[in-house]
């Protein structure tokens, strides 16, 4: 089973699947993290969504208990057809890594200055939908058909 780690900066332990804190990447596995990258592109953080401002999922990580304790998915302007039943949090708590105990404290400029880098510093100014859609094949080698990007 995997652990909250330093390394799952936007990720969780595996176990509850209905758990906002549950977490599996089809791509990296069980307890894979998402790369930090362009991570100001996504529309949602967590495999589920459980987040969908970028303010909002730095925060968790800044207090875990207490964001667990306390998320509530229509505060987190998640969409109402993807809200279900919670799982329960205590036994996910407790497997959380001893890192998170401490809530870890921050100034308001230091807060903002964290959601800046992440947002900013490290976003790759090419990562447009106009460059982005140049990168997509005409076709692919098994015939199937190409996505489209939107």
């Amino acid at each position: 089973m995997a652990k909250w780690s330093a390394r799952g900066l936007l990720s969780g332990p595996i176990e509850n699947r209905s758990s906002p804190w549950s977490f599996h990447n089809e791509v990296t596995g069980p307890g894979g993290v998402s790369p930090l990258r362009n991570v100001t592109l996504q529309a949602a953080f967590f495999h589920n969504g459980a987040f969908t401002r970028l303010e909002d999922a730095i925060r968790h990580h800044l207090d875990v208990f207490s964001s667990a304790r306390h998320y509530n998915p229509a505060a987190a302007d998640v969409d109402s057809d993807l809200m279900a039943p919670m799982g329960p949090t205590e036994p996910v708590l407790a497997r959380v890594d001893p890192i998170f105990l401490t809530p870890i404290q921050l100034t308001d400029d230091e807060f903002q200055q964290l959601v800046d880098f992440v947002r900013n510093g490290l976003l790759d100014r090419r990562a447009t939908p106009e460059y982005l859609k140049k990168q997509i094949p005409k076709s692919v080698p098994s015939g199937f058909p190409v996505l489209k990007f939107q």
